[in-house]
């Protein structure tokens, strides 16, 4: 396998010849440094080429979080801007622009978010917390009602995606007055593979 330069990685098996190595897409090369030497990779022949089927390191995962508060606009569907990163295991995550993840490993992930309001004297008449996949809602969760006191909300679920375009955003909806995201405590953006495809 070349580890240190950008050309195709191959494998010869049993003196079958010379294959490429493609990733669950059967089309597309690996990412560099997505195959290494030292740990153990499953592999599948799909006739022309093998497939990676497992990676045990290949697990791509992102946590974000807020820094600083931010006010949601009410009546509108308003993306939550997760700007810093505890962890981004392969730059999948876009913490600076989208606050997007595009995960380039297809397969089934478990995403979360979580957010606390802020409630500054006002009060939300109904405020959910929604999962954004592709720009359109997949999941959502609510908190009913609160009035003059923080609440935190949570939403997850199991998502597939295709390796290539699919992404998830976290967005904020509000009924009510325009509540702020805490940007110190209780506001969580994160994600990790679970199985490949």
């Amino acid at each position: 396998f070349p580890s240190h330069d950008t050309g195709p990685s191959t494998v010869n098996v049993n003196g079958a010849g010379v294959k490429n190595i493609k990733k669950a897409d059967g089309t597309t090369d690996p990412d560099r440094g997505q195959i290494s030497t030292t740990e153990d990779i499953v592999l599948r022949y799909n006739g022309t080429s093998f497939i990676i089927v497992d990676k045990r390191s290949n697990t791509p995962a992102f946590q974000a979080f807020k820094s600083s508060n931010q006010t949601v606009t009410v009546g509108v569907a308003t993306k939550i801007t997760f700007g810093t990163e505890n962890l981004d295991t392969h730059n999948y995550y876009d913490n600076a622009t989208n606050h997007r993840f595009t995960p380039l490993v297809a397969g089934w992930y478990f995403i979360n978010a979580s957010v606390k309001f802020v409630d500054a004297g006002v009060s939300a008449q109904g405020a959910f917390l929604l999962i954004y996949k592709n720009g359109s809602l997949l999941q959502s969760s609510t908190m009913p009602y609160f009035d003059n006191g923080d609440t935190v909300i949570s939403v997850s679920n199991m998502i597939y995606f295709n390796g290539s375009t699919d992404y998830v955003e976290a967005m904020i909806y509000s009924n009510g007055s325009s509540p702020l995201v805490n940007g110190v405590a209780g506001n969580l953006f994160t994600g990790t593979l679970m199985r490949t495809s």
